[in-house]
């Protein structure tokens, strides 16, 4: 038991549950979006860590997405046997220069056409720190004007096993 901190816990996390709690039309303002989450297993994390990565990530999403664009969130195991959750926009995304910035605490990039968007600029770094505690990694792929996909991966160990099965 620890008291307040954010090591790495063994709740078991159902991200298609945690994901269609954090995706939904009341959340995101009415901003479009899909979510495509396949056979997606159980695994083993801290369950407050995992829903605030996947509230920062959405919420940055859809802040930074205008009106007729579009922010996916699709879930896989990707080809190493881990489980990986991408949240994309089609819309503003990062300038290159600005990429090894974006996750250091208290930094923000110049985003013209979102000047009025206010933060901390410790979205991004916050989630990394909560990602690596879990023994995961983060990705993040963007191009200026067309928009930014970020990657959560979990590695094959922290997926849950499931009983064998009876046959």
């Amino acid at each position: 038991h620890t008291s307040g901190g954010t090591g790495a816990h063994n709740d078991i996390i159902v991200f298609h549950d945690v994901l269609r709690e954090t995706f939904s039309p009341e959340y995101n303002g009415g901003t479009p979006g899909s979510m495509s989450v396949g056979g997606l297993p159980k695994i083993h994390a801290d369950d407050r860590a995992a829903r605030q990565i996947l509230l920062n990530l959405l919420s940055n999403a859809i802040k930074f997405t205008s009106a007729g664009g579009e922010v996916k969130v699709g879930a896989c195991l990707d080809s190493q046997g881990g489980a990986e959750i991408t949240i994309a926009d089609n819309d503003v995304g990062i300038a290159k220069e600005d990429m090894e910035m974006i996750l250091l605490p208290f930094s923000q990039v110049d985003s013209t056409n979102f000047s009025t968007e206010g933060g901390t600029g410790l979205g991004l770094s916050i989630v990394n720190s909560l990602v690596e505690l879990q023994g995961g990694e983060l990705k993040i792929d963007s191009k200026l004007g067309e928009g930014t996909c970020v990657t959560v991966r979990f590695p094959k160990s922290s997926i849950l096993r499931d009983q064998r099965s009876h046959g």
